[in-house]
């Protein structure tokens, strides 16, 4: 049997100051938001192959911090500052490239779309508390359940305040979509050790709740380790092989696999130890 809470104290501190790190970013630097949460406008240029990279040079030089997006013959510009005028004189600068949709983003919208993040957050914590607490009968797994996954969803954050600090990564849409990703991947992974909990409390084949958790955490280990690490491959793949539309995508859902790989054994099973102790006392 492995002695996985034998280094609970270890592993406490170091997302303990990866999570102040994270907090720190997030103050200091915040994120760097796409139009989807700050306004702007999204211009689509129609070309040739041949054409892609001058427009690619001419958009960086003038825009810097413009989001590029390839979509078959065409290129999708996102730009906060951008204006109908300026995207019309990047499709003059070069021949065989014409200018095709031009949308704004209003502030309203972008006030809409953060609204609806933050409620998204709010249902699905709330959902999996629930859901959680039902499916095991009490809040002890549903609160060491959700405190996992606020420990991988805040440490994506301050992972992704860094990147949007010194790589250019954005707080978009795509961001959004992959941390509830990560949150019900987290909380996946923390069910299958759970359960096998449950049914070692329920057997009594252990003595204490300490020998209990190591029994099932080293039951299952291998189990969610070869999961996750399929996803992770693939993930890997993505992030290496794929285009320039999705990088970004696949870099934070790669990332928030990785914590939530590590949260489920290091995070959740030690929080449902001491959860158990402090309402044993209590009681």
């Amino acid at each position: 049997m492995i002695q996985f809470l034998k280094n609970t104290k270890i592993t406490l501190t170091i997302s303990g100051l990866l999570i102040v790190v994270g907090l720190m970013s997030i103050f200091i630097y915040g994120f760097n938001y796409s139009i989807d949460f700050v306004g702007g406008a999204a211009a689509e240029f129609v070309m040739g192959p041949k054409n892609e990279q001058k427009v690619r040079d001419h958009v960086n030089k003038q825009y810097p911090s413009a989001t590029i997006q390839k979509s078959g013959d065409s290129l999708l510009i996102k730009e906060k500052n951008l204006t109908k005028e300026g995207a019309q004189k990047i499709a003059n600068q070069t021949q065989g490239v014409r200018l095709g949709s031009f949308e704004t983003i209003s502030p309203s919208v972008s006030t809409e779309n953060i609204s609806k993040t933050i409620t998204a957050f709010a249902v699905a914590a709330v959902g999996i508390l629930l859901y959680v607490a039902y499916s095991f009968s009490g809040f002890r797994y549903a609160l060491a359940a959700v405190i996992a996954m606020f420990h991988d969803t805040v440490l994506l954050m301050g992972a992704w305040s860094l990147f949007g600090r010194f790589f250019g990564a954005q707080f978009d849409i795509l961001f959004v979509t992959a941390l509830l990703i990560i949150m019900s991947f987290s909380v996946h992974d923390t069910i299958i050790i759970f359960d096998k909990l449950k049914e070692e409390e329920s057997a009594g084949r252990y003595g204490s709740l300490e020998e209990k958790i190591n029994a099932a955490l080293t039951l299952t280990i291998v189990r969610s380790t070869n999961t996750s690490i399929t996803t992770i491959l693939v993930l890997a793949s993505l992030v290496i092989l794929g285009g320039s539309a999705t990088r970004w995508f696949s870099i934070s859902l790669l990332i928030g696999m990785l914590f939530g790989t590590y949260s489920s054994p290091f995070i959740a099973a030690p929080m449902y130890y001491f959860l158990t102790r402090f309402f044993k006392k209590r009681t």
